[in-house]
């Protein structure tokens, strides 16, 4: 059995261009959804990179002291805050209405979690806010009461969070 080397050249790069212009299609879509997702949240997206940031001095270590120092949700809230020693902090936030949908606007290098909350989008680049690096991360709670908030990261990280409630359309 002959091998025809040129036809087997041809081959390869014929799928070295599908797998190019699969990988670029795939990156289109990224960017395009990217786009519409930063056109349709505009006002919202804006509201969070100009979002004041308070200092909060202390910021629980566990889920207990979270709720302790419930913070209620009813407008934009930011903060800057300090992770602990094992990168960890907690938040317990007070959900007033069901439904609610949250945008949370953070350091990119940071994890947050919801438990009883749903993830609706995330690493999410905000166009509106040039200069700044940090993600969106969209939680929808389904119900009213408290929800915690875990923020994970390195070590004694100092961390920027805005929280904005979703506008309804």
């Amino acid at each position: 059995m002959k091998i025809n080397l040129s036809l087997i050249v041809w081959i390869l790069a014929l799928s070295m261009m599908v797998f190019t212009v699969s990988a670029q299609e795939t990156a289109d879509k990224r960017i395009s959804v990217l786009d519409s997702r930063n056109a349709y949240f505009k006002q919202e997206y804006v509201l969070a990179c100009n979002q004041e940031l308070i200092k909060l001095d202390y910021l629980a270590s566990t889920e207990d002291e979270a709720a302790q120092q419930e913070i209620t949700v009813e407008k934009t809230l930011g903060y800057q805050l300090t992770l602990n020693q094992q990168g960890e902090g907690y938040l317990q936030l007070a959900i007033t209405k069901w439904n609610e949908k949250l945008i949370m606007f953070h350091n990119k290098d940071i994890k947050l979690e919801i438990p009883g909350g749903d993830v609706t989008g995330s690493l999410i680049e905000n166009q509106h806010c040039f200069g700044q690096d940090k993600w969106i991360t969209h939680f929808n709670t389904h119900e009213w009461g408290s929800y915690t908030l875990k923020l994970t990261g390195k070590p004694n990280q100092n961390v920027e969070l805005s929280i904005i409630k979703e506008i309804a359309r």
